[in-house]
């Protein structure tokens, strides 16, 4: 089960009822303190993990069932830096959350990565299918454009672009020996 790529820090001012929401409800809601969702800091103050942002935790905290008085704060502490003393479980805790937090994050953006490439890819087959360009040079030099292009999002591709163009384009490497020839001469 994904616990969400937020590390929320939340801070609390709550009436009686609020209180007793938190002591009666929470633990139902979000499992034992020092879990993998949740662990108290102070006495007021929670480290939660979660799949929403903090401003979409406060807007269930007062849209749900915790319609009691009160104010909440809540903070996204995933990146941000921290020093204090306090419970070491609690620090354990932060540190695993975080570590965790992260781990989704990544691989959200992996996956987002790999589509954007794809996508990427298929521009790319589909403008040498159309002939473009038709020059050794120019072809080099758009090569070396979607190369580096793609470079920058997934690291290297020069086996895969090898690969490509070998059989895609028949005597490529003749046109690449004339450019490099072009350009030494």
């Amino acid at each position: 089960m994904a616990l969400g790529e937020h590390v929320l820090l939340l801070t609390y001012d709550l009436n009686q009822d609020g209180h007793e929401y938190l002591r009666r409800d929470w633990t139902s809601t979000w499992g034992d303190e020092g879990g993998s969702r949740w662990v108290r800091v102070q006495r007021s103050v929670l480290l939660v993990r979660s799949e929403r942002s903090a401003q979409e935790f406060c807007d269930v905290f007062y849209a749900g069932a915790w319609t009691a008085p009160g104010r909440l704060f809540a903070i996204d502490i995933l990146d941000a830096p921290y020093s204090g003393r306090g419970d070491k479980r609690a620090w354990d805790w932060l540190e695993s959350a975080r570590s965790g937090a992260r781990a989704e994050r990544d691989a959200r953006l992996r996956v987002q990565n790999d589509a954007w490439m794809r996508d990427q890819d298929a521009k790319f087959v589909g403008r040498l299918a159309e002939g473009w360009p038709t020059t050794p040079i120019r072809l080099r030099d758009a090569i070396r454009l979607e190369h580096n292009l793609a470079t920058e999002r997934r690291g290297s591709l020069d086996a895969w672009m090898t690969g490509l163009l070998d059989e895609q384009l028949p005597g490529w490497r003749e046109r690449e020996e004339v450019a490099r020839a072009a350009d030494n001469g």
